[in-house]
């Protein structure tokens, strides 16, 4: 590569620790939490050396820093503050600044700097530039200015790639005739290389690392094409006090890449597709350039000194030519910083706030994204007491209150709303082949009442429609717009006017309804639907609101009743509205979801010109009169929300809890009550239970959301799910069924096909309902958490347990209680209360150990900032054999202190 300048004399003033040493020993023993995030669930142990290291890299001298940490960590203790939030951490952060002389306006650095790296963001820093120009020095000296352990030198990488035989001998880049011949295998080496750090960058991306890339073989262009031009700062180029270059070419490098580029891309198409899914990834490419004339000496002088090829020219003028060629990259974006020989600090100091710059915009815009984000969200956020998927936290008593309704007082609601449905479903029947005007002479009368006794049973006792005084005033209304807030929306329109409706064109398919829409001539549209298609339905609502404001439909035809917004907000926002009912131009006769029915609205010339601006103007008189809020939000940003709300677990805990009534209902309502395992053989029960267990297998792949089958299988929720709770229902029957057989006399004596003396389709039972339990602890473990809080983590732990044992206690009891019907499952005569108490109280241990084990398994996406890895299928594996281990343990242990039986009863 060339002679790099020295670095002897260049001792960075940012490496070494030069504090008080062990003045602060005796705060070392003392632990600090500070609690992460707005509900404070997360927390971390304070570091005197994290703080100062922190502190370093916001350009803070190195002394300085470790006073200012000590003095954070001292002033904490010793007024007794050993559980604080971060913003009180950075309360005493800025006193301490203060104090030493540093000043206040270093927090606001401090701050963005921890916050990207507690969130483990990946940050690539790529060091280009030709021989000579000080890149390994200063990647070194940046590396320790940054807190970053890790430098990449491709350098060696490509000697390692010429003394193997991994890939074909190639002469040095050194070695060409002519400059295009030297860029073209400076292009060739470079792609090389890039193969060679696939695995780091993989790494760096995936697991959130930091890492400063440098050498002569990092061509701009791959990385700018793979990793996006995008992430690349605009602004990003830094004027040094030393001087500014004006060495710029503005052809595109990225023209000509050689014969493989194509092949080359492709190879890395898995890393292009993380390094999108990352949005955090900060990716900073920087040119190093040294002028000619000096680079021209530090290579040797005069042009053709030793170091050429016979008939090449000298490696000065080799080395110019590729420098050349990385300047041109200055018109994509990549900023270019020059190198003195006697100005390296200047440099690497230019580099360090350059970073620091782009951490700090990426910071901002990162807020300003979820900012927007979260606005986007809002008009879709549930914020009554149930909160979304009624996760909300209720208290006990309307807890009690609902679980009551829902045995004595939903089932004769569902069967009242269904009967009202299904008896003016038979009217329609009846009533269809009528004429119209008899027709609709009996529907709609029928239709008022049996949709307002629909609402009745459901629960909304009073309705009252609100009228404003000039109501029912002015012109003939083409249509009814209304807000959109849930599926009772429209029963509500249609006991009050009972309209057609616009809806989505799998409601004619509907059971019941569909045949009621479709005698009221509903038009159905499909909101995915682009073309010639949409544009005829389109056409259809102008026509049929411009008769009906006209007075040309006939009585069989209702008005339209149009959703404008296309989807349901949670009442409190109003969505921007589209242009299809505004289209005719026609009066529209606006309604509320909060009970205010309005004046007619007319549009006047500019409106009925515009659809958009009609629309926009409806909407604005609808806010006003009903109090929502303005929003931009749409139906793909309530998509989005959604999408978030399902990510991690809860999909897949839904899914268990979803799933599990179908295989309970027809195992203890069909299959005991009515005694079919009589006529069950060994297949039979096989069958049994591969029918309750495959569908946890086979209906994820085709249910689950597109967040998770964007995931590698292995990272999906529901396959770790299914693997721990596999291996633990396993060993639960291979091993610990034998304790069951022993210690309590118990055993199963119907015909079937067995596994070390177990039924074998236990193992597949087994996994059906631990399924359901461990999804059902995640739901009331995660509960408790949140109703406890973080700031007492003594008694959070303690309410963790007592969830755990209380539940692990009852569902051991409810499945003893519920197999005590099943005659083919026999214990001791005379133990059967035995059995239900101290029994359950056995099988409970199991539960004890699954229940927190299995939690925690990629319970907290923000574990991250603090350090925790990715949940890998091997932290599965081992975690799930951990659990089975030490309730393996906790058995035996039973066996020799209650029952003193000698010898496993697995091994008897």
């Amino acid at each position: 590569m060339g002679r790099e300048p020295s670095s002897r004399a260049l001792r960075e003033p940012h490496s070494t620790f030069e504090g008080p040493g062990r003045a602060g020993s005796k705060y070392d023993f003392v632990k600090v939490r500070v609690w992460l995030g707005e509900d404070q669930a997360h927390w971390y142990t304070l570091s005197r050396f994290l703080i100062s290291r922190t502190l370093t890299v916001t350009q803070i001298p190195a002394d300085k820093a470790v006073r200012i940490a000590l003095a954070v960590k001292k002033d904490l203790v010793d007024r007794g503050r050993l559980e604080v939030s971060q913003e009180e951490l950075e309360s005493a952060l800025t006193s301490a600044l203060v104090i030493h002389g540093v000043g206040a306006h270093h927090l606001p650095r401090y701050r963005t700097v921890s916050a990207f790296f507690q969130r483990r963001a990946p940050l690539i820093v790529l060091l280009c530039g030709t021989a000579c120009t000080g890149k390994s020095t200063i990647a070194q000296l940046l590396a320790s200015r940054l807190n970053l352990p890790n430098v990449l030198q491709t350098d060696l990488l490509m000697e390692f790639f010429r003394g193997s035989e991994v890939v074909p001998a190639q002469p040095s880049v050194w070695h060409a005739e002519d400059e295009e011949a030297l860029v073209s295998r400076f292009q060739a080496q470079s792609r090389q290389v890039r193969r060679g750090l696939s695995g780091d960058l993989h790494k760096c991306i995936e697991e959130g690392k930091s890492i400063i890339i440098e050498g002569c073989h990092l061509d701009p262009s791959l990385y700018l094409n793979e990793f996006g031009a995008a992430a690349v700062l605009e602004d990003a180029q830094i004027c040094l006090a030393s001087g500014r270059t004006s060495r710029a070419d503005s052809s595109d490098s990225g023209s000509s890449h050689g014969p493989g580029r194509m092949q080359a891309r492709s190879s890395f198409e898995s890393l292009a597709a993380a390094a999108r899914s990352s949005p955090s990834l900060l990716f900073i490419p920087v040119i190093l350039w040294v002028d000619e004339k000096e680079h021209h000496l530090l290579m040797g002088g005069e042009a053709g000194v030793p170091g050429g090829t016979v008939g090449a020219p000298g490696i000065a003028l080799q080395a110019a030519w590729l420098q050349r060629y990385l300047l041109r990259f200055q018109a994509r974006g990549v900023p270019l910083h020059r190198v003195r020989p006697g100005a390296f600090q200047e440099t690497v100091q230019a580099l360090h706030s350059h970073v620091l710059d782009s951490i700090e915009a990426a910071g901002k815009d990162e807020s300003k994204a979820s900012r927007e984000e979260a606005e986007l969200r809002a008009p879709f956020v549930r914020n009554d007491r149930f909160g979304e998927f009624g996760m909300g936290n209720l208290p006990t008593c309307l807890k009690a209150v609902l679980a009551l309704e829902s045995i004595f007082i939903l089932p004769f609601r569902a069967v009242g709303s269904f009967l009202c449905l299904f008896l003016y479903w038979l009217v329609c029947r009846l009533s269809s082949p009528l004429p119209p005007q008899h027709r609709a002479a009996i529907v709609v009368p029928m239709g008022k009442l049996a949709c307002r006794s629909c609402l009745f049973c459901i629960g909304f006792f009073k309705v009252e429609w609100v009228l404003d005084p000039a109501a029912g005033q002015g012109p003939r209304a083409g249509g009814i717009v209304s807000n959109h807030c849930s599926w009772a929306d429209i029963l509500l329109h249609m006991s009050y006017s009972f309209p057609a409706f616009v809806a989505r064109d799998s409601t004619a398919n509907l059971p019941f309804i569909g045949i009621i829409s479709q005698m009221m001539s509903c038009l159905y549209v499909n909101r995915n639907r682009t073309g010639r298609n949409q544009a005829g339905v389109a056409d259809l609502v102008k026509q049929r609101m411009e008769d009906e404001a006209a007075g040309r439909t006939g009585v069989e035809k209702r008005p339209l009743l149009l959703f404008p917004e296309g989807t349901t907000s949670n009442g409190e926002y109003m969505l921007p509205f589209k242009t299809g009912a505004f289209l005719a131009g026609v009066p529209v006769q606006p309604v509320v979801i909060k009970y205010h029915r309005l004046p007619v609205y007319v549009p006047n010339e500019a409106e009925k010109a515009d659809p958009k601006l009609y629309a926009d103007n409806v909407r604005k008189m609808m806010m006003e009169h009903s109090g929502t809020k303005d929003t931009r939000a749409t139906f793909e940003d309530k998509m989005r929300y959604l999408t978030m709300l399902k990510k991690h677990k809860r999909w897949t805990e839904l899914f268990f809890l979803a799933y599990s009534p179908v295989w309970i209902t027809w195992v203890l309502f069909i299959l005991v009550p009515f005694k079919l395992y009589e006529g069950l053989g060994e297949w039979g029960y096989m069958a049994i239970g591969l029918a309750a267990a495959l569908p946890v297998f086979l209906l994820p792949p085709l249910l689950q959301p597109k967040h998770e089958a964007g995931k590698p299988w292995v990272q999906r929720y529901w396959v770790k799910a299914n693997i721990w709770i596999a291996i633990f229902s396993f060993v639960g029957n291979y091993v610990w069924t034998h304790y069951f057989y022993q210690v309590l006399g118990a055993a199963y004596t119907f015909k079937a096909h067995e596994l070390n003396g177990v039924p074998i389709t236990l193992y597949f039972m087994t996994h059906a309902y631990f399924a359901l339990y461990h999804a059902l602890a995640n739901v009331l473990i995660r509960k408790a958490r949140s109703m406890v809080g973080p700031r007492s983590p003594n008694l959070r732990i303690l309410a963790e347990a007592v969830v755990v044992f209380v539940l692990a206690y009852s569902t051991a009891y409810a499945e003893t209680l519920t197999i005590s019907h099943f005659p083919y499952y026999t214990h001791k005569a005379g133990d059967k209360e035995r059995m239900y108490t101290v029994g359950s109280l056995f099988y409970a241990i199991y539960f004890f150990v699954s229940f927190p084990m299995f939690f925690r398994m990629d319970e907290d996406p923000k574990a991250r900032h603090m350090g925790a890895k990715p949940y890998t299928l091997w932290k599965v594996v081992v975690d799930s054999l951990a659990a089975c281990m030490l309730v393996t343990l906790l058995l035996d242990f039973w066996r020799l202190a209650v029952t003193a039986q000698p010898g496993l009863p697995w091994l008897a």
